[in-house]
């Protein structure tokens, strides 16, 4: 069980696609995704990625396929104070046990597959936790799709994610079996944040905050 990628709603994807590049930050793939009602942009490292995800249609991601998400909550985080992130993991059959799940099966997907999430993230004041379809690391994509990763800086890997938890709120158990795999750390602040430990080519680290987009060396 392994990080694949880290989500973060965006309400205006212009803007922070303009922030991602003043850091450096290269894009490696977009994509929409028909019948949920989003889109992204994806910024992948060797080991995992930054996926940008921003609502397009509200109609279809508040469908009676798709509702149980709670994507279109999401999307809403700066006024309804739901939680933006969403956090997938790759791993084998069976894995995604550690917590109880239930299989999505959004309209894009083949037919015949689904996605487990984490039945927690049901509650949008929560992250979104899920099995990534994928099963290889951005390092191991085909060359068309991968690009040169993050280099432009000299960032290689994702090494660490600290979810900090707002604090006065609970966490729940399946938070802290998930943290125990390595997924993620825990940590407090104000509201949900993210600091993403991200390992450079001089052996040193990085750390990207999210959602205010700062950059601490």
């Amino acid at each position: 069980m392994e990080l694949d990628h880290i989500f973060l709603f965006v309400e205006n994807a212009d803007r922070a696609m303009l922030s991602a590049g003043d850091f450096g930050l290269v894009e490696t793939y977009r994509r929409v995704h028909p019948g949920q009602g989003t889109a992204n942009i994806c910024y992948a490292f060797e080991n995992a990625f930054l996926e940008l995800i921003w609502l397009t249609n509200r109609e279809e991601a508040e469908s009676a396929a798709i509702r149980r998400t709670r994507l279109a909550e999401r999307a809403d985080w700066h006024r309804a104070g739901t939680c933006p992130f969403g956090i997938a993991w790759r791993g084998q059959e069976g894995e995604q046990e550690l917590v109880e799940t239930w299989p999505y099966t959004p309209p894009y997907l083949p037919e015949g597959m689904s996605i487990p999430v984490a039945t927690i993230s049901e509650d949008p004041s929560l992250p979104m936790f899920f099995q990534s379809p994928g099963r290889f690391a951005p390092r191991d994509w085909p060359d068309e799709r991968k690009g040169q990763l993050q280099s432009a800086l000299g960032y290689t890997t994702i090494e660490d994610i600290e979810l900090q938890v707002p604090r006065g709120q609970g966490i729940p158990d399946e938070l802290k079996v998930l943290s125990g795999t390595g997924l993620f750390s825990l940590g407090r602040a104000e509201s949900w944040e993210v600091k993403l430990m991200i390992g450079k080519e001089d052996g040193t680290r990085a750390t990207l905050s999210l959602p205010f987009w700062e950059l601490d060396d």
